[in-house]
C-alpha cells in the first residue's frame, strides 16, 4: 500500500468536519501529538494515507453520500494506526492498527 494524495478537487475543498476527537489509551501511550495532529489534518482533507486505491475510492464516495470515512497512517516511529470517521460526523477515534 502507497500514501495516497487527495485529489485535486479535494486539495481545493475545506477541510472535512471530524466532530469530537476520541484517542484510545493505547494509541495516547505510543503517539505523539504530531502524529496525532498531522494524521487528523490529513484525514480531513481527504488523504487517507495507506490504504488501497479501491479503499481510497470508497472513501472518495462514502465522502460524497455521507458515509463513514476511514484512513491508516505510520506514526514517526513506525506505530500503524487508524483514524475513523462515522457518517454523523460527530466524532472522530484513533486507535492502533491492532485495536482494530
Amino acid at each position: 500500500m502507497k500514501t495516497r494524495s487527495p485529489s485535486s478537487a479535494s486539495r481545493m475543498e475545506a477541510p472535512r468536519p471530524l466532530g469530537r476527537i476520541a484517542v484510545s489509551p493505547n494509541a495516547t501511550g505510543v503517539l505523539t501529538r504530531y502524529d496525532l495532529a498531522l494524521a487528523l489534518c490529513r484525514h480531513s482533507y481527504g488523504d487517507w494515507g495507506d490504504v488501497s486505491n479501491r479503499e481510497a475510492e470508497e472513501n472518495e464516495q462514502a465522502v460524497r453520500i455521507g458515509a463513514a470515512v476511514y484512513s491508516r497512517y505510520r506514526s514517526s516511529e513506525g506505530i500503524r494506526f487508524v483514524v475513523y470517521t462515522p457518517a454523523e460526523r460527530r466524532e472522530t477515534f484513533v486507535v492502533l492498527s491492532t485495536e482494530v
